[in-house]
């Protein structure tokens, strides 16, 4: 999940000081129901590829933090 924290980190630079906290919270939360659920339905963990792929669909870090 190096991949995750490594975007989450990347989104949170672009965020506002006072909403970074909640914000990022909220985000890790979505990402991680978004990894279990892909989990169940392949019945493996994500591979590097497929945590990329999911992240590529949620959009590049400036562009959701804005």
């Amino acid at each position: 999940m190096e991949l995750i924290e490594r975007y989450l980190q990347a989104v949170e630079i672009w965020l506002p000081r006072s909403q970074r906290r909640d914000i990022i919270r909220e985000l890790s939360d979505n990402i991680h129901s978004q990894v279990e659920e892909r989990e169940e339905e392949r019945g493996r963990p994500l591979t590097e590829a497929d945590q990329a792929e999911l992240l590529r669909q949620i959009g590049p870090p400036i562009l959701l933090a804005s």
